[in-house]
């Protein structure tokens, strides 16, 4: 799926969130979204051990998408936010 796809299929949990459960990021998104990827992969070879630990199995096939529905909502805040910059100069 591409990052668009990916976005317009968690839209509807992204804004089930409330607000008063919304966080802001400690950490660069970009650092963020590697660490993710990065975690999805290195789980791979240990999902046995990971769901013998109780581990649900869903989250990790499920970061890809949200990864990428990430990214797509960083471009989107991004443009809205500089486009509204550059108009108000």
């Amino acid at each position: 799926m591409s990052n668009q796809e990916d976005y317009q299929a968690k839209l509807a949990t992204i804004t089930a969130i409330a607000a008063e459960e919304v966080k802001s990021p400690t950490i660069p998104i970009d650092v963020y979204l590697q660490e993710a990827e990065n975690l999805y992969h290195w789980s791979q070879d240990d999902q046995a051990q990971l769901t013998g630990a109780g581990l649900d199995w869903t989250l990790v096939e499920d970061l890809p998408t949200r990864a990428g529905a990430l990214r797509e909502a960083q471009s989107l805040w991004f443009k809205k936010r500089f486009t509204r910059e550059a108009a108000e100069k």
